[in-house]
């Protein structure tokens, strides 16, 4: 039987992440007691039970954290110091997030083809958003788009970022623990 969804990452994740609505495709509010929470704790207590396989991608797992707590700028820190196609995902989406739709696509163009995209793409059409794979690029101009004046598409705008947020913390969590399939 699969864990419950954030139940899966531990419980200081887990209590992280608990309750919290969709992010918004801009910068939001930065929830800081949970930015706190999280600050408080090291690498070996997010990641308790588990021997850490890959520092860098543990760095993703907390990079993607902080960017769900819209703390762009800690988010932002820690992604430029992951030099992978991984950190540049991240990256990607904050620049995204914070208004730097150019700058976003800087760092896609530096992703390459990331192994979340088939998973996202998938995803994506589920949601509602028919595509025949997953075009970051794409996402980024809708995005854009919508922050600007498509309001009528911003619910799905958020369950696809959700969802890419999703996959890319798993896929993160998983290398960070040895868990890579």
């Amino acid at each position: 039987m699969k864990p419950p969804k954030n139940e899966k990452y531990g419980p200081i994740v887990a209590e992280i992440l608990m309750g919290l609505p969709l992010a918004p495709l801009d910068a939001g509010e930065v929830q800081s007691d949970r930015c706190a929470q999280l600050a408080a704790v090291d690498n070996a207590d997010v990641f308790l039970g588990h021997t850490i396989a890959s520092a860098a991608m543990a760095d993703g797992c907390r990079s993607g954290l902080l960017l769900r707590l819209n703390d762009l700028d800690g988010s932002h820190d820690i992604s430029q110091q992951i030099h992978s196609p991984t950190g540049s995902f991240w990256h990607g989406i904050m620049h995204r997030r914070e208004g730097d739709f150019g700058n976003s696509k800087y760092w896609f163009r530096r992703v390459g083809d990331h192994n979340v995209f088939a998973s996202l793409a998938d995803a994506a059409d589920a949601i509602g958003s028919a595509s025949s794979g997953w075009d970051p690029f794409a996402f980024v101009d809708f995005v854009e788009g919508v922050v600007s004046s498509d309001e009528e598409n911003r619910e799905l705008a958020e369950k696809i970022q959700q969802r890419e947020w999703e996959l890319l913390f798993d896929f993160c969590w998983g290398r960070a623990v040895g868990e890579s399939s």
